[in-house]
């Protein structure tokens, strides 16, 4: 995309408190319902081991050494928690399984970043879910990641075709511009399958955080101006990327969009912070149908609320 971009200051941008004793009866709820769906789950599944971690915190309190685990436990939870109020509206055979993809995996991350599916799956349900919480028509495709539908919200769009969504998850500077490259190639793909343009969304946790990181706060507004400050450094990384030409992205890409979708633990355990911010970056020169988007992302209450802890 031979343009500029800008970022907004995007949605869901606020701090929500949750409790431990929350997460305990989010993830038995949650997981209940990924047993129904998709058959009994075994106990040394990554989800059932974040389950004891905070069941024995509850209990206990945290040792220093199960620190990492616990908020890798809290940070997954609630992206498990934000993605099943989509859950009822997604065609069953497909949801079961991307779900037990996200069931799999490794407790802690990987050392290596590009191998951790279980994750990436969890980030796409995770972006499907803003999307539909803000109004618009939200599909997950098989072999591909999403497609959202605005036309219902503007009847004059030139096409009723939906706008194809590619989600990438990078981990590094160098991770961001192979993902950039490799969202052009995808958006390519499904133009000339008959979608009329694409939205890249690119997931900056392990980005921001760094790989790994236990990150800890005194305060929801402390952690509210470092995620922000975070998101606008990754928000510019991403356009000075986007600028050289080599990493233009498609022509048809309607918009650009750096989401986080993380945690902080207190620094007594009994108490976390929540955030979920999408940060849309619009080209400077953009067809009609960003600003469609743009009108429904950038709306302070969302029109579906998600669940929460």
């Amino acid at each position: 995309m031979r343009t500029n971009f800008t970022h907004a200051e995007g949605l869901h941008a606020g701090v929500a408190t949750g409790s431990l004793t929350g997460v305990l009866d989010a993830l038995d709820s949650d997981l209940a319902d990924v047993g129904r769906r998709c058959g009994p789950l075994q106990q040394n599944s990554r989800f059932f081991v974040y389950r004891r971690v905070v069941e024995q915190t509850v209990r206990s309190g945290i040792e220093g050494q199960k620190f990492p685990l616990l908020w890798e436990a809290i940070g997954q939870a609630y992206q498990l928690r934000l993605g099943s109020s989509l859950w009822p509206f997604l065609e069953e055979s497909i949801l079961v399984e991307k779900l037990s993809h996200i069931m799999a995996g490794t407790p802690l991350p990987p050392s290596n970043p590009d191998h951790d599916a279980a994750r990436n799956y969890l980030a796409e349900l995770t972006t499907a879910a803003i999307m539909y919480s803000q109004g618009l028509d939200v599909r997950v495709t098989r072999y591909e990641d999403l497609s959202v539908s605005a036309t219902s919200l503007s009847p004059n769009l030139e096409s009723p075709a939906p706008f194809a969504v590619e989600c990438k998850r990078p981990a590094s500077a160098a991770g961001l511009e192979k993902a950039a490259r490799r969202v052009r190639s995808q958006i390519q793909a499904r133009v000339e399958a008959g979608y009329d343009h694409g939205i890249a969304v690119f997931v900056v946790d392990r980005l921001m955080w760094g790989y790994g990181q236990t990150v800890a706060t005194s305060s929801g507004e402390e952690f509210a101006a470092t995620s922000k400050d975070l998101l606008d450094q990754a928000a510019s990384l991403l356009i000075s990327i986007l600028a050289k030409s080599k990493h233009h992205l498609h022509s048809r890409t309607a918009l650009v969009a750096v989401l986080f979708s993380g945690v902080a633990i207190q620094d007594n355990p009994t108490q976390f912070f929540a955030r979920t911010h999408l940060m849309p970056i619009p080209p400077l020169r953009s067809p009609p149908a960003t600003q469609v988007l743009l009108d429904r992302l950038s709306r302070p209450v969302p029109e579906r609320p998600l669940r929460g802890f």
